[in-house]
């Protein structure tokens, strides 16, 4: 049981760093690069691939973090007992971001899968809101470690 929980705990961890950290990339890296090469039909259609790629590989993580935050949830219920009022606040908080950024996550893919021709891209949806709610969801991760 403690190995399941072992291991379930860095495929969650894990896989929020890579969607996370594939947030920040794209938002911190990608998106200034792109404001200088607007104009330019080739870096748009990269850009669109590089995003469209992102968005269908990002969903992976994002069952995964949704099916090993339900156990993680499951096993620190059973190791403290029952949550205080601060735990499950917190717990509902990211709960909630996350909600948010699989909606995001399911109208761009929906954007992706709905459009038949690449026309090419020059910026990124919904980039400053997942960026933020991603960073929330991290600190409320750390918020909750330390938690009674």
């Amino acid at each position: 049981m403690e190995v399941l929980k072992v291991v379930n705990f860095w495929i969650h961890l894990l896989s929020g760093f890579a969607y996370i950290g594939g947030i920040i990339f794209l938002t911190l890296f990608l998106s200034p690069v792109a404001k200088n090469y607007v104009n330019d039909l080739k870096f748009r259609l990269f850009l669109e691939e590089v995003h469209d790629r992102f968005q269908k590989f990002s969903g992976l993580f994002i069952a995964l973090i949704l099916i090993t935050g339900g156990i993680n949830i499951h096993f620190a219920h059973l190791m403290r007992g029952n949550f205080s009022v601060a735990y499950f606040v917190a717990l509902t908080f990211k709960i909630l971001f996350f909600s948010i950024i699989l909606t995001h996550y399911l109208l761009t893919l929906k954007l992706i899968l709905g459009k038949d021709k690449k026309e090419g891209m020059s910026e990124i949806p919904f980039k400053q809101p997942t960026f933020i709610l991603g960073v929330l969801i991290l600190m409320m991760a750390a918020f909750l470690k330390h938690l009674p």
